[in-house]
């Protein structure tokens, strides 16, 4: 019943890291994958640029940007955990 509930309003679950490796700490004063999400929030994850950012942006946008910053920053590998379920849905607008 969860299962076909999840599947029908949709979830997406995004954490910072893998089991194996640390999540990075130290980019203006946050971790990587945190500052990665706030920029995502404040819009940079609108890539089609329809006016919001929905949960499958989001996952998408942090899952290339947080590797990409982690070697840039730290010269470390840093890779989001990210699993989506269900239809994706707005969370928040970007107008």
């Amino acid at each position: 019943m969860i299962e076909i509930l999840s599947g029908a309003v949709g979830s997406t679950v995004i954490s910072a890291a893998t089991g194996q490796e640390q999540a990075l700490e130290g980019v203006e004063g946050r971790g990587v994958f945190t500052w990665v999400v706030l920029k995502g929030l404040d819009g940079e994850a609108d890539l089609n640029k329809n006016g919001y950012v929905s949960t499958l942006d989001l996952a998408s946008y942090v899952g290339d940007q947080v590797p990409k910053i982690a070697d840039r920053a730290f010269k470390k590998e840093q890779f989001p955990n990210l699993h989506n379920a269900g239809q994706s849905f707005p969370v928040v607008s970007t107008r």
